[in-house]
């Protein structure tokens, strides 16, 4: 295991999520140092990283997707899922819940990186995995954001797509950084935009 494996095994382990899942093309690339082909280009393609606090992380992409991301070195489990599957975002829903299914996740509180996930995709979330828990990973994110600078021809294998994996802040009181729950963001996020409301 690398050195910046082991910070993000630690970071997750001392999080207290069951598991942190990045949906965000960025967080995804920082996350596993792989590209997704031109992903940026198709913002209704799903793919997502799930990274359990004790075990080897899984890639969920579309099936065209799978072949570069074991080719730029992903070592843990890639599961594919058939876009044409229903409407979007649903097949990639459906495959992640299998994906939690079988890592015991399905009643667990996933850290998940809010400010990549549209209200479309957090919708169909909440409806479809009744038993887990949503919150923000932020504080953890921040705890790797430190060891960036110095491996960020590491993390992607090209020091000229660093904007692909730059972590973006989100605000999160400073009491409980990685434990903030869904319904708590929502106030946030309306503080911010509508400050004194």
């Amino acid at each position: 295991m690398s050195e910046l494996e082991s910070k993000i095994h630690d970071a997750i382990a001392g999080s207290g999520f069951g598991a942190v899942m990045a949906v965000g093309v960025d967080t995804f690339s920082y996350l596993t140092r792989t590209v997704l082909p031109f992903a940026e280009n198709y913002p209704d393609r799903r793919a997502a990283v799930v990274l359990p606090h004790d075990g080897k992380g899984v890639v969920l992409c579309p099936v065209d997707w799978s072949e570069a991301v074991r080719d730029q070195g992903w070592g843990g489990e890639i599961c594919t899922y058939d876009e044409n599957d229903g409407v979007s975002p649903l097949a990639f829903v459906e495959a992640l819940k299998r994906i939690l299914d079988e890592r015991d996740l399905s009643n667990s509180k996933i850290g998940l990186d809010l400010t990549r996930v549209t209200k479309g995709l957090m919708d169909v979330l909440r409806s479809e995995l009744h038993g887990i828990v949503f919150g923000v990973v932020q504080g953890c994110l921040e705890l790797l954001d430190h060891f960036f600078d110095h491996h960020s021809s590491l993390l992607v294998g090209r020091p000229e797509a660093r904007h692909l994996v730059e972590p973006v802040p989100v605000p999160v009181p400073a009491q409980e950084p990685c434990s903030l729950l869904l319904d708590d963001v929502d106030a946030l996020v309306v503080d911010q935009l509508l400050p004194g409301s």
